[in-house]
């Protein structure tokens, strides 16, 4: 949708690189507390992450 196609199966990748990830957090708890900070910016209807998928993803759904 980004690119102003409006298909409603279009989606946008994002990466995000941790440089200095505190050692004791694991991956899963860090993608829960990055969903945590994303829906603390109440500009998403909903942040659903699936950590059990082949590449894990947060899922994003804006407020329109």
């Amino acid at each position: 949708m980004a690119t102003d196609l409006c298909i409603e199966s279009s989606d946008i990748d994002i990466t995000i690189k941790f440089n200095d990830a505190p050692k004791n957090l694991t991956f899963e708890n860090l993608i829960f507390s990055f969903t945590r900070v994303l829906l603390d910016t109440k500009i998403f209807d909903s942040v659903i992450p699936i950590t059990t998928a082949s590449v894990p993803i947060i899922k994003l759904v804006l407020l329109i």
